[in-house]
């Protein structure tokens, strides 16, 4: 049976309690004190849907008096005010933080690259400001970066020794600068998110992992062409590069590569020509394709071979 109604306050007397959490229930309100669980390993507070209220503010100084914290797990549904600080760096067995979707401010504190035992680090939507510290190329262990719909701003750090990592989120934030090419030594990466800010420059040119399955660099101001290297991303199976200025032909002899490709938006770009005829040669089970807003010429060719296209 689900769970409803407020936290209850008497959550704070149970000392010896190891594991919390309100996933998966319609429970809402204030948090209470945790000051008194010294002996948590795992909290989980998410989805405050209940009664639609502010759940208050969370005191992450409370965690300090928690040396065995390995997850933390806030997803808030009206969401939690608070400061991210530099008290969580003392949390050195932390594995796990998790901060989506709530209402926290400040900066991501340079002193996290003390929790060397991070392997997901994810705080999106959130009102998190000024740069990506640099010392997050530290925590080797990652396997998820995810830190859109923020308001961060400055460059991409040089993160080059993440090479475990998986997810690379980084969308709706005020990031600026070139796509950094170090992206393309990380094997294991599956996701890149990165619309909706203001890059620069060329797609990296060596990108084209054959574990890749989303890339998603919407509403920025690239420019040239698509390289050849992402032919080598034969499982990938999403590709948004909408809304830059981007320019050539349509990249015909890429998209033949790419044999698991469903979602394809080039769409208002500066793609110059004639949709090429071997259009009708892509084996891949497409069935979104978005190319208005480019400088195309010539006549459609022949899509019927696209069973796939529905759209």
């Amino acid at each position: 049976q689900e769970l409803v109604g407020s936290i209850p306050s008497s959550l704070s007397t149970l000392t010896n309690l190891e594991h919390v959490s309100t996933m998966e229930s319609d429970l809402s309100g204030p948090i209470p004190s945790l000051r008194h669980l010294t002996k948590l390993r795992q909290i989980h507070f998410g989805e405050f849907f209940g009664s639609g209220d502010h759940v208050g503010v969370f005191n992450f100084t409370e965690l300090i008096l928690m040396p065995n914290l390995t997850i933390v797990q806030l997803a808030g549904g009206p969401g939690l005010n608070g400061t991210i600080d530099d008290d969580l760096c003392s949390l050195t067995s932390l594995t796990k933080i998790m901060l989506n979707g709530n209402n926290f401010d400040g900066t991501i504190p340079n002193c996290i690259s003390d929790l060397t035992q991070l392997t997901y680090l994810s705080m999106p939507k959130n009102r998190l400001s000024g740069t990506i510290p640099a010392s997050i190329n530290s925590l080797t262990q990652l396997t998820a970066l995810i830190l859109g719909v923020n308001q961060l701003t400055g460059t991409l750090p040089l993160l080059d020794d993440l090479i475990l990592l998986e997810s690379f989120a980084m969308q709706e934030n005020q990031l600026e600068g070139t796509i950094p090419e170090y992206l393309s030594l990380f094997p294991l990466l599956e996701d890149l998110i990165l619309d909706d800010n203001l890059f620069t420059g060329s797609f990296p040119s060596t990108l084209g992992s054959n574990n890749l399955n989303m890339i998603t660099i919407n509403r920025n101001k690239l420019t040239g062409t698509i390289p050849t290297a992402l032919s080598g991303a034969v499982n990938l199976y999403n590709l948004q590069l909408s809304g830059n200025n981007l320019n050539g032909s349509l990249p015909i002899d890429v998209l033949l590569s790419l044999t698991a490709l469903s979602f394809l938006d080039l769409s208002w770009n500066n793609f110059t020509g004639e949709v090429n005829t071997q259009w009708s040669s892509i084996t891949a089970p497409l069935a979104t394709l978005l190319l208005a807003g480019n400088h195309l010429t010539g006549p459609l060719p022949d899509l019927s071979t696209l069973s796939s296209l529905n759209s």
